[in-house]
């Protein structure tokens, strides 16, 4: 693997995170990774999970097939896999116990499924041991599992009603389940079409059930920043009287395309009263160490990067939104993707890149109405592409972040990176691989989708907290549409 430059951002802050207005040094110090890892330890054990249909399956199917759209969870005996095929129930060694394809689990759970159900995700809440699944389907659906045990039945409902690609990201704590989706709006922090954020707040009761799944208080929220992540907080500690949050950014009513747009992070706290949810006012956050200013550039990703012994290219553009959102606290972890800033006029402090790349952030919501980034960073590659990364956050504060790489040198790779809670401030170790990829990835469209645009969960293992369990895609079969993915448990 070619040398990371990782932008780090010079402070002299210490864990307290306090910076005075204008005390910040924004200079960046690009610094190689030798891409040793952070020690043996670290990738604990991986495993391949589901792979695409081929070719023929594919074009008579239709639908999302020329991409896994994977997530995965764990309860500490079994790892469920969902993806644009299938939902997938393995032993923690790897080996599968039951395989239901995605419109068959859908129909099972009492729910209608469209001809191609997509976009995925997949949690365990082991406030009230329940899986929960969401996808597309005639609505918008979440099913909801009877028991820990993933390989029996489930229940289903619609979410809302709404049927037009609601692609529903999903989140959970002692407290709740939190969702949000994308329905017509005026927010203005929409993306072009007009489309904002619907989301709801589900008390974690409402969703153990017995005999009956019918959840009455979904304490839904409409118009709210588009592509908010409601976070997974899995503090067994956590009071009634703690909030959650949805994370976004601005987009400058232009999520997808924006160029060369200064954003910032968004954060809405949700706090409770019994059974009733409120939400609170959008907080617009400045990216920097301490939110003084702007420190990133986003960009449009490129629209078709190479790939290794291919002229089909791989199409990351949708990889504009935060793929997911960790809590350990009162602290928020997240990581964007974005494409390179390019004018060195206009890049400032961030510097100028020629590839995809991702920015990753820790918010300090000590006081929920006033969150303050306490830890940032950028991680790109002079020679590939880095694209949709996942971060994730153990129960000591160790994090890990997952992203696959493609480049005209390497096929498409999985990749991890760490942060230890002793490490300095602002920077991440890594890469290591997880899994290289031989073959690249190829289907019917040319660039062709990949991995999961609409977000990728890491999420702790709730036996051992100081686990993490996440998936991603690589490469490793000629035939197209065969694309692969790998669950891997991590220990950073």
């Amino acid at each position: 693997m070619k040398l990371i430059a990782l932008a780090l951002i010079v402070t002299a802050c210490y864990r307290s995170h306090a910076i005075p207005d204008g005390a910040l040094d924004t200079t960046v110090i690009d610094v190689p990774i030798d891409g040793s890892g952070s020690g043996p330890g670290l990738i604990v054990q991986s495993f391949d999970g589901e792979v695409g249909v081929g070719l023929a399956a594919c074009t008579a199917s239709g639908g999302h097939c020329d991409r896994p759209e994977m997530n995965v969870a764990a309860n500490g005996s079994q790892v469920v896999q969902v993806t644009s095929r299938s939902v997938v129930v393995y032993s923690y060694a790897g080996s599968v116990l039951k395989t239901t394809t995605l419109p068959s689990f859908i129909t099972a759970a009492g729910v209608t499924a469209n001809a191609t159900p997509i976009e995925p995700h997949v949690v365990y809440d082991e406030f009230i041991q329940r899986w929960i699944v969401t996808a597309t389907c005639a609505f918008d659906c979440v099913m909801v599992s009877a028991t820990s045990d993933a390989t029996g039945g489930w229940a289903g409902i619609y979410l809302d009603n709404y049927g037009a690609d609601p692609s529903i990201h999903l989140g959970y704590d002692a407290n709740g389940v939190y969702l949000s989706e994308v329905q017509p709006g005026t927010n203005p922090d929409a993306s072009v079409g007009g489309v904002a954020g619907v989301y709801f707040a589900i008390p974690s009761a409402e969703m153990k059930w017995t005999g009956t799944f019918a959840p009455t208080h979904k304490n839904r929220a409409a118009n709210m920043p588009i592509d908010g992540m409601p976070s997974v907080d899995q503090n067994s500690s956590k009071t009634s009287g703690d909030p959650a949050f949805f994370a976004s950014r601005t987009c400058g009513g232009n999520c997808q395309n924006a160029v060369g747009y200064s954003f910032q992070w968004i954060v809405n706290p949700v706090t409770w009263s019994g059974s009733t949810a409120s939400y609170g006012a959008d907080q617009v956050i400045k990216t920097n160490v301490g939110s003084t200013q702007n420190q990133w550039i986003y960009n449009v990703p490129i629209a078709a990067v190479s790939q290794l012994g291919s002229t089909m290219q791989i199409r990351p553009i949708e990889g504009h939104r935060l793929m997911n959102v960790s809590q350990v606290g009162s602290h928020l972890y997240g990581a964007l993707g974005s494409g390179p800033c390019t004018n060195s006029t206009s890049c400032g402090a961030q510097g100028t890149d020629a590839n995809d790349l991702f920015f990753w952030v820790e918010l300090d919501c000590t006081t929920a109405t006033s969150c303050v980034v306490s830890q940032t960073g950028k991680v790109s590659d002079p020679t590939n592409h880095l694209v949709f990364a996942t971060i994730g956050a153990a129960s000591n504060g160790d994090l890990s972040i997952v992203a696959a790489s493609t480049g005209a040198t390497i096929d498409p790779t999985i990749l991890v990176w760490t942060h230890t809670a002793n490490d300095a401030l602002n920077t991440f170790t890594g890469p290591t691989t997880v899994i290289a990829g031989t073959q690249p990835d190829t289907c019917i469209a040319n660039p062709v989708s990949f991995a999961s645009a609409v977000g990728i969960a890491t999420v702790r293992d709730p036996v051992d907290p100081t686990k993490l369990w996440t998936t991603h895609q690589y490469s490793n079969s000629a035939a197209p549409c065969t694309w692969a993915t790998r669950i891997v448990e991590l220990a950073p």
